[in-house]
């Protein structure tokens, strides 16, 4: 586990070199794919840029050199280009930065693909429906995506259950609330008659609702780009509460 690192250090590599190769030759795959593209829209190689340098950055120390000369230098800009001037140009850097990549994967060992699990495979240990809506987005680098497909459906299944019960259709905070209340609670967690069972109801009650404010409106409403492993957590966390909900209903 990678510990974070004084307050105006370097930090270090926090993926494994396993790990590092897999997420590179990710972003190595969807640049190839941006390449194809019939018209390289900004937004969509601005977005895969910084996804591939967040990778960049989790796999190599901060001071290595290569976050540096990925990004390479800046160009000045006259501020009246033609848009197919500047498309041209981001094509130019998108070329560049996928033969950076294909040079600076060799430094990391190759990954036997026929391994059942690396560090990277995680998507076994999940729910089945969190694996079901988020894996392929997570594989294909669409991280903010597979964050938000994994609390919709969160938010989703949790909302048909109380529609079922109380005829009552919420969403988000409020419906996790109502459903998971230390006060006649729809779906319990432990024994209510308790006050050991009330702090615990009361304790998922606000971790369900917390995610709902703090982790799946942003991602619905912003395009994040997000550390990879950071993502991971994030998931893990879904997946905790939706096996959680599936106990108590």
């Amino acid at each position: 586990m990678a510990r974070n690192s004084p307050p105006g250090q370097p930090q270090g590599p926090t993926l494994s070199p396993e790990q590092a190769r897999i997420e590179l030759e990710r972003s190595l795959k969807r640049a190839n794919k941006l390449s194809k593209e019939q018209f390289l829209t900004v937004q969509r190689y601005e977005v895969w840029q910084t996804n591939a340098f967040n990778v960049l950055k989790a796999a190599f120390d901060e001071e290595s050199g290569h976050l540096e000369n990925f990004v390479g230098q800046a160009r000045m800009s006259l501020g009246n280009e033609p848009e197919y001037y500047l498309e041209a140009e981001r094509r130019k850097r998108l070329t560049r930065q996928i033969e950076f990549l294909e040079a600076v994967i060799e430094e990391f060992p190759p990954v036997d693909a026929q391994t059942p699990s690396t560090g990277a495979d995680f998507f076994s240990d999940l729910d089945t429906d969190i694996r079901r809506v988020s894996e392929k987005l997570f594989k294909d680098g669409h991280y903010a995506d597979s964050i938000l497909a994994a609390f919709k459906e969160l938010n989703d299944q949790v909302k048909q259950e109380y529609l079922k019960h109380r005829g009552e259709e919420l969403d988000g905070a409020d419906l996790m609330r109502k459903a998971f209340s230390p006060n006649n609670p729809v779906f319990a967690f432990a024994n209510q008659s308790t006050e050991s069972g009330k702090k615990t109801q009361q304790g998922f009650m606000e971790l369900f609702a917390g995610s709902m404010i703090g982790i799946r409106n942003p991602h619905a409403h912003e395009n994040l780009s997000l550390d990879p492993d950071g993502v991971k957590h994030l998931l893990y966390l879904a997946s905790l509460l939706m096996k959680k909900f599936k106990t108590a209903r």
